[in-house]
């Protein structure tokens, strides 16, 4: 997520690699099962239907658990693949990046995931602990 390789480069470097397999039965792209909106419309027979990722075009299907969530929660039946929707939330994080700066109580040098930018308090460990202690 953060470090990607490539497949060469991993392998180089010893490290595992598994490429994607993709589901070699075929499946319709026919969208002619309309899933309803609101969740509490939606019956257990869902879990048996593969849906097609309105992004990447892929299969996908629904886990028990996952429904069980969706109703408990009183959210929609996703549209698009597990895959998208985890890589989507990665790309919303912010990066992984330290910004110098100084700590707002004793002035020391600090390493912080804040910019300069930040309008909070940036603490060193000390001044952070006699805070919470």
């Amino acid at each position: 997520e953060y470090f990607p390789l490539r497949k060469e480069v991993a392998l180089k470097k010893g490290f595992g690699w598994r490429d994607e397999v993709l589901n070699s039965r075929p499946v319709s792209k026919d969208r002619s099962w309309d899933v309803p909106d609101n969740i509490k419309e939606v019956s257990d027979d869902i879990l048996d239907q593969v849906f097609i990722c309105e992004v990447s075009g892929k299969p996908f299907k629904l886990q028990k658990a996952e429904l069980k969530f969706y109703r408990q929660m009183g959210l929609p039946i996703p549209t698009k693949s597990p895959k998208v929707r985890y890589t989507e939330r990665q790309n919303k994080k912010s990066k992984r990046v330290l910004y110098q700066g100084f700590c707002d109580n004793c002035e020391q040098k600090v390493s912080s995931v804040y910019p300069e930018s930040f309008e909070g308090k940036v603490l060193c460990e000390d001044c952070y602990l006699k805070v919470v202690n």
